[in-house]
């Protein structure tokens, strides 16, 4: 069974395994045989500055096929590309990085973007380099070498980054074995005069590394080939310390956006480290009634809480979004609020596969609100043969207590490719293309109608 979308509407319908594999080498045929055949992809995600003033994305023109990792795709490159948060058609775009080894590879250690405190630079993160754009005059700054794997960064002031790589030493019965390494690096210096903070040979490629907000520390974990413990690294004095007392797997790490404290998750205990305090606050017990005990696996946790510092982030497919404000323990259900609203309220029927999950939700740069990206179920005759419903995309912006609902429109952009501005007054998305559009947003509460 399939998904299909259309502009306004998705239609599910059967498929045999044998149009499937027609379908495939169709596709395959028409790729290899014309070097044209290109896709122009929007980033995963809209990035705003700090001051609210530019926009930040990566996408990709990539030969588009559905093949596995193991499977070398022909070419792609990567740009990156900005522009005025009011000036949206004025915008510049730098290539970034080109691939074409492993399709696989490259998915699993994705692009990422972060901008400095003054919102004058940007570090872009690609699958071999670290670099850092100066977006006034488009200089950039190469910070790592070739054969080092960064998979964590953040900014100390606005001249420096701290940041995590992970450089393969060799490949045992377990997998590749790789040394972590922790780095401070002053933008415009080379990589060999940027100042080593701490060295760890770890197994099997275990990128759990976090560096904060502000620079200021990194919360990692070394498993080994099995299980391990959370250490905190203060990046002003060099000092490394445990903080975990039971050996176990890493799940999540997220960062209060101002770094004062971080929310820790393995497969064994949950807390709340406070790193200038030196304060841990042991949240096990809260989150395995809330959660563990309901979930068959571990859910994602976005890797900061919501803007404001209020909220951590947990979305799972068993119980949909969630908003956890983690002291004093509180959990807001705002999947299962909204689907509760539309179905008993609206007397909707919303799409869920499977039939006991909820949607996700979606951290917007506006605090107060998140959004919700779901399918509703419509009473339009399906039209193709093997047809069985007509779904409706919808876009919902939901409040942090999850008792406001309002649709919003494009509803076609799903992830973070829809969202709002910082001040709340408009909504970017991309319009089906690499380009971004808006719109403006009114809340209730203001005298004001919300978009329909």
């Amino acid at each position: 069974m399939r998904i299909t979308c259309t502009r306004d509407a998705v239609v599910q319908y059967k498929t045999d395994h044998f149009e499937l594999f027609l379908q495939f080498v169709f596709v395959v045929f028409v790729c290899l045989g014309f070097t044209s055949c290109k896709g122009e992809n929007p980033s995963v995600a809209i990035h705003f500055s700090p001051d609210g003033s530019t926009i930040a994305y990566t996408y990709a023109d990539r030969i588009d096929l559905p093949l596995p990792p193991e499977v070398p795709t022909v070419y792609s490159s990567v740009y990156l590309q900005w522009c005025p948060a009011a000036q949206l058609k004025s915008y510049r775009s730098m290539k970034i990085d080109s691939y074409g080894k492993s399709y696989g590879s490259f998915v699993q250690n994705q692009f990422g973007l972060l901008f400095s405190p003054d919102s004058r630079h940007i570090a872009v993160k690609s699958p071999r380099y670290l670099e850092v754009v100066d977006l006034e005059s488009q200089t950039r700054h190469r910070l790592t070498n070739p054969d080092e794997l960064v998979t964590s960064m953040g900014w100390l002031g606005n001249k420096e980054m701290v940041y995590v790589i992970h450089k393969k030493t060799g490949a045992g019965k377990h997998g590749a074995d790789s040394t972590r390494q922790i780095f401070r690096h002053t933008i415009g210096e080379s990589p060999e005069k940027r100042l080593l903070l701490y060295e760890q040979f770890d197994y099997r490629g275990n990128y759990h590394d976090h560096v904060s907000p502000t620079g200021e520390y990194v919360v990692f974990m070394s498993q080994g080939y099995s299980d391990g413990i959370f250490y905190l690294l203060n990046v002003q004095t060099g000092k490394v310390v445990t903080f975990s007392e039971k050996k176990a797997q890493c799940q999540a790490v997220s960062w209060k956006p101002d770094g004062a404290s971080v929310f820790c998750l393995s497969s064994k205990e949950a807390m709340l480290l406070y790193p200038k305090e030196g304060r841990i606050k042991d949240l096990s017990d809260n989150y395995d009634n809330d959660f563990r005990r309901h979930l068959a696996f571990a859910p994602e946790i976005d890797p900061q809480w919501t803007p404001d510092g209020r909220f951590i982030v947990i979305n799972s497919t068993g119980m949909g979004g969630s908003l956890v404000c983690p002291d004093p323990w509180r959990v807001v259900p705002t999947g299962k609020l909204l689907v509760e609203y539309l179905e008993e309220k609206e007397n909707q029927r919303v799409y869920r596969d499977p039939p006991d999950s909820y949607p996700i939700l979606y951290v917007q740069p506006y605090p107060g609100w998140v959004r919700i990206w779901l399918c509703l179920v419509t009473d339009n005759k399906p039209t193709m043969r093997g047809e069985t419903v007509v779904l409706e995309r919808r876009n919902y912006l939901v409040d942090y207590e999850g008792q406001k609902f309002i649709p919003m429109k494009p509803s076609f952009s799903p992830g973070g490719a829809w969202t709002l501005t910082p001040d709340g007054k408009k909504m970017v998305y991309f319009d089906r293309s690499i380009f971004l559009e808006e719109e403006p947003v009114h809340f209730p509460g203001n005298n004001q109608q919300s978009v329909p």
